[in-house]
């Protein structure tokens, strides 16, 4: 079984975003009612920006490479 303090280790090195969204699971944990707390705010980030690659009528995930023809 984890230790709380291995749990406080392992969250010093989460970057800032994944610790927001850390938090947010653990809000929804504490929960009793089953109700999920408010999203956040999500208008003030483009959260897909930079997830998918462009290429005229073409739509693909950003780690896939596609091939065209016109």
């Amino acid at each position: 079984m984890i230790s709380r303090q291995q749990i406080i280790d392992e969250i010093q090195g989460i970057d800032q975003p994944n610790l927001e969204i850390l938090y947010h699971i653990i809000e929804a944990l504490k929960n009793s009612n089953g109700v999920v707390a408010e999203a956040p705010n999500t208008e003030e980030k483009n959260l897909l920006k930079g997830s998918i690659l462009y290429e005229g009528d073409l739509l693909s995930p950003i780690d896939e490479a596609w091939e065209s023809e016109l």
